[in-house]
């Protein structure tokens, strides 16, 4: 299954940009995105048919909206607990520091 990231790391790969599908399908570069993204209350069937084609998959390999990298960054990003050290000095507090 390709995840949203993975979806977009293959066009990439192909050098396929949303404007690019948009034109070919006649819609705002926006919609392609919002498609691609997950973020569409219909299904855009007919988007991700195309995107399908084009990167060379079923359609039914597509998951939009899930992103392979999600746990991955944050795990990069938090702190562990025991990094975290507690705050001593108030005069920061309101400082907007």
């Amino acid at each position: 299954m390709l995840t949203t990231d993975d979806i977009w790391a293959e066009l990439r790969r192909r050098r396929v940009l949303a404007v690019d599908i948009a034109r070919e399908l006649d819609c705002a570069p926006s919609t392609v995105t919002r498609a691609i993204n997950g973020q569409t209350r219909s299904p855009a069937s007919r988007i991700l048919e195309h995107v399908a084609r084009v990167i060379e998959v079923a359609v039914e390999e597509l998951t939009p909206g899930r992103s392979s990298n999600v746990n991955h960054t944050f795990k990069q990003s938090h702190r562990s607990m025991s990094e975290c050290r507690p705050c001593t000095d108030d005069s920061s507090v309101g400082s907007g520091l």
